[in-house]
């Protein structure tokens, strides 16, 4: 095993995707890859890590702003010709070894059900720590969205829904930083993964960080009105080689602004503006915790149908 080198990364991208050819949805683009393991945010330290007949590669991601305890792998790819070989397991528990010479004691990484990879994963010990649905919005059949926007807003007075430019400018951080920390109110089952801080200066990065990398985001927000304050909002990334397929990022409502329908209604008005904006968009995907019940109550209001379902699987090493 050795660290990869940016000449490995052409073979790297092959190997992941043809090791991704029996799943559904939009893979990372090539340019993506070579983001994620070359160019990590400030907040994250990342490894890449391949065999040394590169048959197979992993990476490894640690936070370094706050869970110090915790790491996190993905992708693990082996080449599908050399599967059943040991090499996923060698790279797994290379894996584990960098976890713990970084100091981290949680691990954890995400499988589809019923994929080679869910049973693996229970081979090596792993502990399904957090079930998850897969959905997909279909943009080309919303023509129920107007009456579904109108229904929500009737339940919203007192609230304005604001498209924001991206990258958002600098009087417009102080809100999305606060409705980022509402992302901490989302499920994590039984992860061991405590709550990420955000700062004018993290966001600032991590839309400048993306938005160099030809990622755009449609981010819509409801402020209440009587406060100036922001209440909620949702965000869905764009990739320039997208194929077509959006990806839900985070949405949120802050708790003093709850039961008003805002979640259903910025929801709406950001996959419509979207796909005004960019036709060529027609499918949005999202992943949602099978435990929060309230939003995918949402995404099936709105038409989102179930794709496919993947847990997120957990090593604690204490005693491994």
């Amino acid at each position: 095993m050795r660290p990869f080198e940016p000449d490995d990364l052409p073979a790297m991208y092959d190997l992941y995707v043809r090791s991704h050819q029996d799943f559904s949805g939009p893979l990372l683009s090539e340019r993506m890859v070579r983001a994620m393991v070359c160019d990590p945010p400030s907040t994250d330290a990342r490894e890449a890590w391949v065999t040394s007949d590169l048959s197979g590669w992993y990476s490894l991601r640690a936070p370094l702003a706050e869970n110090l305890h915790f790491t996190s792998i993905g992708p693990l790819v082996v080449d599908p010709r050399r599967q059943r070989e040991g090499i996923g397991r060698a790279l797994f528990e290379h894996a584990i070894g960098r976890a713990r010479a970084l100091g981290r004691t949680t691990v954890v990484w995400e499988t589809p059900d019923g994929m080679p990879g869910a049973k693996f994963s229970a081979a090596v010990g792993g502990t399904p720590a957090l079930p998850e649905t897969r959905s997909v919005l279909d943009l080309s059949g919303v023509g129920h969205f107007a009456e579904l926007e109108r229904e929500a807003a009737g339940h919203a007075a007192g609230y304005t829904v604001t498209h924001l430019p991206w990258p958002a400018p600098e009087e417009l951080l102080p809100a999305l930083v606060t409705l980022m920390e509402g992302m901490n109110d989302i499920p994590t089952g039984e992860i061991d993964f405590a709550a990420t801080r955000w700062t004018t200066a993290r966001y600032q990065e991590f839309q400048q960080r993306l938005h160099a990398k030809g990622v755009t985001f449609y981010i819509t927000m409801a402020t209440h009105d009587a406060t100036g304050e922001p209440a909620a909002f949702t965000m869905v990334a764009v990739d320039e080689d997208h194929g077509g397929w959006a990806k839900q990022q985070d949405t949120a409502v802050l708790r003093a602004h709850r039961g008003h329908r805002l979640g259903l209604l910025v929801k709406l008005a950001n996959a419509r503006w979207m796909r005004e904006a960019d036709p060529s968009l027609d499918r949005i995907l999202t992943w949602n915790a099978d435990s929060n019940a309230h939003m995918l109550a949402i995404n099936h209001a709105m038409g989102f149908r179930p794709l496919d379902q993947w847990a997120t699987w957990q090593v604690v090493l204490t005693g491994r």
